[in-house]
């Protein structure tokens, strides 16, 4: 995947968010992007954002939902006093709401077109519309006084559909996009300084404004992203390749850092601006939305992100570890849209289906947001372990002759003499090691050279005693070079432990070892797991790091146990195909830990547990009738009750499948009855439901 170069700029000093600005942004983005422009972060209370039944929210979900439009919605946006949500949509209208009461204040009416896009003004007294979706003719945006809803301002659009429009958090610049492959940049303060920008080789499907309003980036058809200044004359200062398919969506972390971008390939990807580099270089690819992906959000504190798919769901993201932590399920056709309320705790999303709903993403245990603790502001987990894995594989280099390696090492430290000496403390080494790290991940050295520059940096990181810098050294040779990643990682680990002595270097450690044991446990590399907790386990004063690192090992020691009778049983069955206690293992194993319900049915049904195997037989058989399908939930119900762990919600699992199967044919009493039953198994979280 190619960097994105930018010009010679210190983009991250000018990404840094000015002491004062717009308290909010205005954004319209059609037709299938939200917005783009992030918030600076504030302190909002949720209860001033929805009626006060929605405080005490339990668990995340939908809250409510408005059914107002006659047509698919396109756009929706809340205001920055999060007092109001409006939604445009291809009836030709947009609906103001009043978010205390829930009701209609406005209905705004485009006669000619569909309504694309909608957000407010960052002062808050307008609302802004665009038409021109599709192919009509009215292609228009309109400015309405928020408070009386009646239009007092129309600017012209160019004779083409507009796919996005957004203006800058400042309030001084506005972007549009159209599906000729331009891009227009209008000043707000010189209404006829239109400037025309020759982008996309296809249509641009979205742009975004960084917090500070100094960058603009566009995504579109051809996979590519532009990344431009808005100074005087606007200049195009950096362009990549994204993805291999449309890019629908993209969204600036609000510090400036990071890009999301979102694309028809059902992929979101991560892009991080590393200043040394003078390039953006992908950190992380989100998978598992079923089809394309439409729109894309960072959450206002940056740690998580909210996607929007034609799949008709949302997903939310922790940035942290790259994982689904919510999926919400609900409208009937794809979401086009989304936006976070200002504290975080909220979402809406616009779709197909006509309608716009609110949800929650409240953590039950923690009334936060999700993800709760996932992404810790400190050094390691920015530094380290925050985005494993940082890199993308750049190549897959031989590892160079030992011999050659130890040469060049000697020319490094000649280079490096001056800067060498000078490095007395931790502090200075660590800040070097960091340095020639950079150096040797850029692209213009031989392979020989890249080795010797970046062993240098890891043993500087090492003598430093930075856990952080080691394994950001360490994640460079393994992102370039033929090397095992947990292997390489579970000895670096060994050399830190007695090379850190410091309690706030043993606490980086434990913080860092967390995530890497979880990577080395979802590769089943349990000798690596084990080896990084026996590492950053000695001399931690820090009790809840102490308590995790247990808790692993009981983990690693239980995962192994099962992973090693399963392979048996496995081996067992090439010889032995209807043993009943392999089947047994087996199919459990298939259910319980890789949600293979077809291949697990199938061995459980032959295993030597009577109780599983008839409800196992009865599953494969794919009961019709309603009784019968109540029935088996009743038969997986009995054996959830009897088993404990993740066998009993994978049981639990079973049963809801078999009485929602149930539900949707049922009537009267005997649906009351299945609707109890369903009571009883209780919620089955979204990673444990079966399909």
């Amino acid at each position: 995947m190619p960097a994105l170069r930018l010009s010679r700029v210190d983009v991250r000093r000018q990404f840094a968010p000015p002491m004062a600005f717009y308290a909010s942004l205005l954004s319209i983005v059609c037709p299938f992007s939200v917005a783009v422009g992030q918030r600076p972060a504030t302190a909002v209370n949720p209860s001033a954002e929805l009626p006060a039944r929605f405080a005490n929210v339990a668990a995340p979900g939908e809250i409510h939902r408005f059914a107002n439009h006659v047509g698919a919605v396109n756009c929706v946006a809340v205001s920055r006093d999060g007092r109001q949500l409006a939604s445009a949509s291809d009836d030709k209208t947009v609906i103001v709401y009043d978010l205390k009461t829930l009701k209609p204040v406005h209905r705004l009416r485009s006669d000619e077109s569909p309504v694309g896009g909608v957000a407010f003004t960052p002062d808050g007294k307008d609302t802004v519309t665009a038409s021109g979706r599709g192919e009509f003719e009215d292609r228009n945006i309109r400015l309405w006084d928020r408070p009386s809803g009646q239009q007092r301002m129309r600017i012209i659009g160019r004779n083409v559909p507009t796919t996005s429009l957004v203006v800058a958090p400042d309030g001084l610049c506005m972007m549009t996009t159209y599906q000729n492959r331009l891009s227009d940049l209008r000043f707000f303060d010189a209404p006829g300084d239109t400037l025309a920008l020759v982008t996309h080789k296809e249509r641009c499907w979205d742009c975004a404004f960084s917090s500070d309003s100094k960058f603009v980036v566009t995504v579109g058809g051809d996979g590519e992203a532009y990344v431009w200044s808005t100074a005087r004359p606007p200049r195009s200062i950096s362009r990549m390749m994204t993805h291999d398919a449309d890019v629908r969506g993209v969204s600036f972390s609000p510090n400036g850092e990071f890009i999301v971008t979102a694309s028809s390939d059902r992929s979101l990807r991560l892009w991080k601006d590393w200043q040394q580099e003078d390039a953006w270089q992908m950190v992380r690819e989100f998978k598992g939305h079923a089809d394309e992906v439409n729109d894309v959000a960072f959450a206002p504190d940056g740690k998580s992100i909210a996607s929007a798919s034609r799949d008709k769901s949302v997903r939310i993201w922790d940035v942290a570890t790259g994982r689904s932590v919510l999926t919400l399920n609900g409208h009937e056709g794809p979401v086009t849209n989304l936006v976070y309320f200002p504290s975080g705790i909220f979402l809406a999303s616009a779709s197909a289906d006509k309608t716009v709903r609110l949800w929650s993403l409240v953590a039950p245990a923690t009334k936060q947001p999700i993800p709760s603790d996932t992404a810790k502001a400190n050094p390691a987990m920015k530094d380290a372990a925050g985005l494993r894995p940082r890199l993308a594989k750049k190549a897959n280099l031989k590892m160079p002759d030992a011999a050659a390696v130890a040469e060049t090492e000697k020319l490094i430290q000649q280079l490096f003499k001056d800067e060498l000496a000078n490095a007395k403390t931790p502090d200075d080494k660590e800040k070097l090691a960091r340095k020639i790290t950079e150096l040797g991940g850029q692209s213009d050295y031989s392979a020989v050279e890249r080795y010797a520059m970046l062993k240098t940096a890891l043993d500087l990181a090492v003598d430093a005693a930075s856990p952080a810098a080691a394994v950001q050294a360490n994640d460079q040779i393994t992102a370039w070079f033929d090397v095992d990643a947990i292997k390489s990682l579970a000895a670096l680990f060994e050399r830190l432990s007695s090379q850190v002595r410091t309690t706030a270097g043993r606490t980086e450690l434990a913080e860092i070892a967390v995530t890497v044991i979880e990577e080395a446990i979802a590769a089943r590399r349990y000798e690596e797991a084990a080896t990084v907790v026996r590492a950053s386990s000695g001399a931690n004063s820090n009790p809840k790091l102490v308590r995790r690192l247990r808790a692993l090992n009981v983990r690693i020691r239980n995962e192994r146990s099962r992973w090693d009778a399963y392979q048996a049983a496995v081996k067992q069955l090439k010889a032995m195909p209807e043993d009943a206690k392999a089947n047994l293992v087996v199919g459990k194993h298939l259910i319980v830990f890789e949600g293979d319900w077809a291949k697990g049915l199938t061995h459980l049904a032959k295993g030597s547990d009577e109780q599983l195997k008839m409800a196992a037989q009865k599953d494969v058989a794919g009961p019709d009738s309603t009784d019968e399908q109540f029935t088996l939930g009743d038969a997986w119900l009995s054996i959830a009750d009897s088993s404990t762990g993740e066998d009993r919600q994978a049981y639990l699992a079973a049963a809801d499948f078999w009485y929602r199967k149930a539900l949707s044919a049922a009537s009267g009493l005997q649906k009351l009855r299945i609707q109890k039953s369903l009571n009883k198994v209780g919620k089955i979280p979204d990673a444990s439901r079966r399909d």
